[in-house]
């Protein structure tokens, strides 16, 4: 069906003498207007105007394996083939691009497979074309190309109405120098290029951009001054060309996304005396059923490391081999780390204990809010420490709302606008916000910040080396993805979730921390361990195994994690990934701890 949609496109639009097998070019191609004036189309190839002459235009012919493109229409022509594509199923408008020759302009049209229909705009000013993307945005519609007009003041664009998943995008316009800068930036975020075009404005090179967010897709915005150099230079590359612009010379390419498939997995192992191949093949098969970008496992047993290793890559983009030293952020396994915290806080500071207030006149965080709603009165610290609070569940997810607000701006209008579900101490509801209002409790009665106290009093004596907020070099932090529309870096803030879940650390790190609280569980920490009162499988800052287990998960976009003690063995398993839905991956993670402890792998 699709291959005789094609051919009746071809035939309506391609005249019968073209040679379509010699038509299609292997590279990008330059092509005059003389060159095409007999065809005015190319099969299985996208046409862009350079712009390099409004005389003698000049076309870059890009191969397309899923498309055709069309030169040289007027705009009466182009939107008789607009009408004559919406009426074929299983083709879309790929992109719309204008040019001028003879001070008359004219129009590319190319094509591509897909299913739903295009919807386009052609010549709109800015403020029209602002306000048609923000309404598409708002729909959750796909926009697929822009372009900017011949004469560099209009714009035309395409949108997609289809009922595939559509990823979340950026658009932006400004000077090539700046946009250039902020891919640097978002490629580092998970964004890919998807549509790069040039332009001249008040003597500016400037540049129209929509980024898309993707898995690991590899691209890269080409600049040179002549094409066949350019072309040499990408010989050796699994890149192929989706897109020309003009000024001089810039062409954006495009490879896969990430899938390990048959690719061999880089190891970083520690040699240990047990032969723990079975272990890494359940690792690996794991990362290929869900290509999973890395994992780090550390093992304790008798506080003697047994094993140590990662897999795959820090950074999938730049090929960089995880190392047992790289950090990766551990989500809520810091909560763990701040019930600790609170721990220590409350043997320095005499004056506060579990049931001391944290709202009201009487209260810690007094200054929060005045008046605070009735429930708000009876919050004490146990109850922020077992998620008993009563308010600000974890489902309603006011913890990523506006991003912009530091902290402070943030707690304040959360504890002020939204108010508690139920009376303190009822029901377990899990709650980020409450502990990030423990943190602030550290750090308004030790007077310092929490990273620093928690790491005073807490993981540096324990050898631990964490950080929050120091993400960006990938030699000692991973890289973080997600296979979904949530931004490991813009989706949410470790800073913001500093105490709830905002620690990085390596494997190995996170054992030393669960051995401490297995060394002291009976006697130091016996309050942490204990089921709270309105859930048996929590306590305080970690959850309870029905084996006698601790442990506790870790899952926001970019990571899933565990932390794990059984007796004398600890287990910490990290990714730098989440999957398409939370906790994909703890689930499995979990049921890997046991099995370690039980001494499946060491038999």
């Amino acid at each position: 069906m699709v291959k005789q949609i094609f051919l009746f496109f071809l035939l309506l639009f391609i005249p019968h003498n073209l040679n379509l097998t010699n038509a299609i070019p292997s590279n990008v191609t330059l092509l005059t207007l003389g060159d095409l004036w007999e065809t005015r189309g190319m099969i299985r190839t996208h046409l862009f105007p350079t712009k390099t002459s409004t005389v003698y235009p000049e076309f870059a012919a890009i191969p397309s394996h899923q498309g055709d493109g069309r030169m040289h229409l007027t705009r009466a022509a182009l939107d008789k083939a607009i009408e004559n594509v919406a009426e074929m199923n299983g083709v879309l408008i790929h992109s719309v691009c204008s040019y001028r020759h003879l001070n008359v302009t004219f129009y590319t049209l190319n094509t591509m497979f897909g299913i739903g229909r295009s919807e386009v705009l052609i010549d709109a000013n800015m403020t029209e074309m602002e306000r048609k993307m923000s309404e598409m945005t708002d729909r959750r519609i796909k926009v697929n190309f822009i372009c900017v007009g011949a004469n560099n003041d209009t714009y035309s664009a395409v949108w997609h109405h289809s009922p595939d998943f559509v990823w979340h995008f950026i658009v932006d316009s400004g000077p090539i120098r700046e946009i250039i800068e902020k891919d640097r930036l978002q490629m580092t975020r998970g964004y890919y290029a998807d549509c790069f075009q040039t332009y001249r404005n008040d003597n500016i090179s400037r540049a129209i951009i929509i980024w898309r967010k993707g898995f690991g897709k590899k691209y890269r915005i080409q600049y040179g001054t002549e094409v066949n150099e350019m072309l040499t230079d990408m010989q050796r590359t699994d890149l192929e060309p989706v897109q020309f612009a003009s000024l001089p010379r810039w062409i954006l390419w495009h490879g896969d996304e990430f899938t390990w498939g048959n690719r061999t997995i880089p190891r970083d192992l520690s040699k240990m005396e047990h032969n723990w191949e079975a272990l890494n093949l359940v690792i690996e098969h794991r990362m290929r059923s869900y290509d999973i970008p890395s994992i780090s496992i550390h093992i304790l047993r008798d506080n003697k490391m047994e094993y140590s290793a990662s897999y795959g890559f820090a950074d999938i983009l730049q090929a960089i081999p995880v190392k047992t030293s790289h950090r990766y952020r551990i989500a809520s396994v810091s909560k763990l780390v701040t019930a600790m915290t609170i721990g220590e806080l409350l043997a320095d500071y005499n004056h506060i204990d579990l049931l001391t207030p944290v709202f009201g006149p009487a209260g810690i965080l007094h200054d929060v809010c005045s008046p605070c709603h009735p429930f708000l009165l009876h919050v004490r610290i146990i109850h922020l420490l077992e998620h008993s609070s009563g308010a600000w569940p974890h489902t309603s997810k006011f913890e990523f709302d506006r991003m912009e607000q530091n902290q402070t701006e943030f707690l304040m209008r959360v504890v002020q606008k939204e108010f508690p579900i139920l009376f303190p101490g009822g029901r377990h509801m899990y709650s980020n916000i409450g502990y990030i209002l423990l943190g602030r409790i550290i750090e308004k009665v030790s007077g310092r910040s929490y990273e620093e106290y928690a790491l005073e009093k807490v993981l540096e004596p324990l050898g631990v080396n964490a950080t929050i907020g120091k993400e960006g070099d990938p030699s000692e932090e991973v890289t973080y993805y997600s296979h979904d529309n949530a931004n490991a870096y813009t989706s949410w803030s470790t800073r913001r979730l500093n105490s709830a879940a905002g620690w990085a650390m390596t494997a190995e790190d996170v054992t030393k921390v669960f051995h401490h609280l297995e060394e002291h569980k009976l006697r130091r920490f016996r309050w942490i361990i204990t089921p709270s009162a309105v859930r048996w499988n929590y306590g305080r800052g970690v959850q309870l195994g029905n084996d006698g287990s601790l442990y506790h998960i870790g899952s926001l976009a970019g990571t899933e994690a565990i932390g794990y003690t059984w007796q004398n063995v600890q287990v910490a398993i990290l990714t730098n990934i989440r999957g398409k839905e939370q906790n994909e991956q703890t689930g499995w993670m979990e049921k890997l701890c046991r099995s370690i402890a039980d001494g499946r792998f060491t038999r």
